[in-house]
């Protein structure tokens, strides 16, 4: 994809390893009523990057699933780094793209004085893993004095527990609360919905939740909109067969200096290029969607959308960006250049 060069304007720190996870903020209530939809632009950062800043990879823990051990990241890595080729299983070390597309966001990581890629290829799995899950009761059997928390009756006791096992137990409880108000068969429903799959290798320092469970049953006082006023449940810490994704992982040479990288990604990833005399309507909107100091932000219209929001999304290639059949939200990565630094678009479009 080679950059255009826009109608509307004349064209003109070191290898920080981002491009984490990065969400639009949700839109609020929509248009649907009316007959349309919300357009919720997105960019970032504030003041633009450049290349190497905007598309490098930070393998920062945040971005990923906090299930995995301390350290576990950064093991797979130095994988990458060294063999050019690493594996994970049920999430990829890079960002998928938004719900309006597929692939992944391009990332790239410098090696030996070049640029490499990361290319992922997803394949589906079967594994043995280590499933924690409470099941719904209707009573409590015979003889049984189920656990409770004298001090916040609404949760689970988790006195003595690590924070990885209080963590697990407590995203447990919400799974089966929430069928319970769904009026679910919480038994029925696959290992991740049901519960917490522990995909990687547990770390005995941080767990000890399936060699010493800390009870069977437990009595808790959920609240919220249809939830019930006393719920029994049981904790279930077994072994089961799960279908998941593995992720293979491989650095794929691409520039062999950074102007030969710069150059790359204006030619396949830039959609747009602006310079200094962008109208001021379209300014206005690049200005109102950047993400500002003090945190995100995001530039909104409904349909009928206005011409110089139009005239942007047909810059970002998004002209023609609509609904899926069936959804009710999508969105869409980008990049653009602007003044000579580099951004990041999120286009989410909502019936919500």
């Amino acid at each position: 994809m080679s950059p255009r060069r826009s109608t509307l304007s004349d064209p003109t720190r070191r290898l920080v390893l981002t491009a984490t996870a990065t969400t639009i903020a949700a839109a609020a209530a929509g248009c649907g009523a009316l007959g349309g939809s919300d357009y919720t632009l997105r960019s970032r950062p504030e003041e633009g990057a450049d290349p190497t800043e905007l598309f490098g990879w930070d393998p920062n823990p945040r971005g990923f699933h906090y299930r995995w051990p301390e350290g576990y990241l950064d093991t797979l890595a130095e994988e990458l780094y060294t063999n050019g080729r690493v594996e994970s299983v049920e999430f990829p070390l890079v960002e998928e793209r938004p719900t309006g597309e597929d692939g992944y966001a391009p990332v790239y990581v410098r090696r030996d004085g070049g640029f490499d890629r990361i290319a992922v290829s997803p394949e589906p799995v079967t594994l043995d893993r280590p499933v924690v899950w409470m099941e719904p009761l209707e009573s409590l059997p015979d003889g049984v004095d189920p656990a409770t928390d004298p001090e916040d009756p609404r949760q689970v006791p988790t006195d003595g527990l690590s924070a990885f096992d209080a963590a697990l137990l407590e995203e447990a409880t919400s799974e089966a609360v929430g069928s319970v108000v769904a009026d679910r068969d919480h038994a029925a429903l696959g290992a991740t919905e049901r519960g917490v799959v522990l995909f990687e290798p547990l770390d005995p320092a941080e767990s000890d939740l399936l060699s010493e469970p800390p009870f069977e049953y437990v009595r808790i006082e959920p609240e919220g909109h249809g939830a019930p006023e006393e719920l029994v449940l049981r904790l279930h810490a077994t072994t089961e067969s799960v279908t998941t994704t593995r992720y293979v992982h491989e650095l794929r040479p691409t520039a062999e200096s950074e102007s030969e990288f710069v150059s790359h990604v204006r030619s396949e990833h830039v959609a747009v290029e602006y310079g200094d005399t962008v109208p001021e309507a379209v300014a206005e909107i690049l200005s109102e969607s950047a993400d500002a100091a003090d945190g995100p932000a995001t530039y909104r219209e409904g349909e009928p959308l206005s011409d110089a929001f139009e005239r942007l999304l047909e810059d970002l290639e998004l002209a023609d960006a609509s609904l899926p059949d069936g959804r009710e939200v999508a969105s869409w990565l980008r990049f653009y250049r602007y003044r000579g630094r580099y951004y990041e678009a999120r286009l989410m479009i909502s019936d919500v």
